[in-house]
């Protein structure tokens, strides 16, 4: 090394003792957040809070009336002769919806677990 280095250094001393508590003080104190985060956060949460009740219970007044509901009238059903004489021999109510008695495909036979036991054998 150089002669200016080691005398430049040479008029460092260090401290006679580092004390241990003081350290560990200082340390948690620069790790402590500000108390302003958590104090800006929880006035923000009030406010939402506030916020959300006056726009739930405080309603503005209506300036104009509701529209009125028109309803459509029910449609009306027109017999036609050669397709309706069935249901009118019947005295059947013509709105109603037809149900048929035939099955047009056979129902599936019902699912058994014996019968999945069967195609995958445990040994």
């Amino acid at each position: 090394m150089s002669d200016d280095l080691t005398r430049t250094l040479s008029r460092f001393t260090p401290c006679a003792t580092l004390d241990r508590d003081t350290i560990i003080y200082q340390a948690g104190r620069a790790s402590v957040p500000s108390p302003l985060r958590w104090k800006t956060l929880c006035a923000m949460l009030a406010l939402s809070q506030v916020l959300t009740l006056l726009f739930v219970f405080v309603r503005p007044e209506r300036s104009t009336p509701p529209a009125p509901v028109i309803t459509p009238p029910p449609p009306s059903f027109v017999p036609v002769p050669g397709l309706t004489a069935w249901r009118d021999r019947l005295s059947l109510d013509p709105l109603a919806p037809l149900a048929y008695e035939i099955d047009l495909f056979p129902d599936d036979p019902p699912l058994r677990v014996s019968a999945l036991l069967n195609d995958f054998p445990l040994d």
